[in-house]
């Protein structure tokens, strides 16, 4: 009787512990998966929001800000005048449906894709101004989250005092290069929206990807990453990463009127994107160099 009173507290204990065990294994499989990054554009809206932050953000953000939403207010009511219609008429003049009540649906759906359209060709102008303007903004919001998240700290006890910066040059090539290859994606992938729901989700993950490493590709130089062809198989290794912030963070970006607000929080939150991939212990190899042995990057 004793035996059956402790099996029967052991399996109530089990049981209790099941729910908790199950969420620790979701939790760890996120962490796995870099599911967790997709936190991270939300914790830079709240860093910028903070009470010690106001006057870098009023004083860096606010302009840029100001304009780029009256840009977008212009752009987006445009476009819904005068663009959404004829885009949603094309879209079902090349699409056949075979009977009445697919046609009906179509319709909506075309739509529905047409005000999608609306809404991402007002990003690419809106995103396309503040890039020529005011990109240095988003080059001091990252400085600044990296300073006070931490990052430069933990850079500098792994003997990085600084992370180098490219020359003028470079780097304005740099930036024409990724703004070319975002733009050449985001064209060539804008068929999947066609697959209503899924089709667009893969759309954000794919793009997400390149956002990301957009954002970090001048911060990947502290880890002797300094050209593209080093840093696409890291980036390709931490996919799931980068995907998870991109996504969500061009998400926000999306957001009619808001959407160059939220460009300057997910630069802030790339800050703790790069602090993630500081941290991670797993063992990563580039072109046979232990990552976690930072012992190279003295030299």
């Amino acid at each position: 009787q004793e035996q059956t009173s402790n099996w029967l507290k052991s399996s109530t204990q089990r049981d209790q512990e099941t729910p908790f065990r199950f969420l620790m294994g979701c939790v760890n499989c996120c962490s796995c998966c870099g599911l967790g990054a997709a936190v991270f554009p939300f914790r830079g809206i709240c860093g910028l929001l903070k009470r010690d932050h106001a006057q870098f953000a009023v004083e860096t953000v606010l302009k840029p800000v100001l304009w780029s939403i009256a840009l977008g207010t212009v752009v987006t009511v445009l476009l819904f005048v005068f663009a959404l219609k004829p885009q949603a008429n094309a879209i079902k003049e090349h699409t056949q449906f075979t009977n009445e009540i697919l046609a009906e649906v179509g319709d909506a759906v075309a739509e529905l894709i047409a005000f999608g359209l609306v809404l991402l060709e007002a990003m690419v102008v809106v995103v396309l101004f503040f890039k020529v303007r005011y990109e240095q903004v988003s080059d001091q919001i990252r400085e600044f989250a990296l300073a006070k998240i931490g990052a430069l700290e933990k850079l500098r006890q792994h003997g990085i005092d600084q992370i180098p910066e490219l020359s003028g040059g470079k780097k304005g090539c740099r930036k024409v290069q990724f703004t070319l290859i975002r733009l050449t994606l985001a064209v060539l992938t804008l068929p999947l929206h066609a697959w209503v729901g899924f089709g667009s989700v893969i759309w954000y993950i794919l793009n997400g990807w390149l956002y990301s490493w957009d954002a970090l590709n001048e911060l990947l130089i502290a880890f002797k990453l300094d050209n593209l062809r080093k840093q696409c198989p890291y980036a390709c290794r931490n996919f799931g990463t980068l995907a998870a912030f991109g996504a969500v963070a061009l998400l926000l970006e999306t957001i009619p009127f808001l959407g160059i607000a939220f460009a300057c929080s997910n630069a802030y939150g790339s800050g703790f994107l790069f602090l993630n991939l500081m941290s991670k212990k797993e063992k990563w190899t580039i072109f046979g160099r232990d990552e976690t042995d930072w012992s190279y990057q003295r030299q």
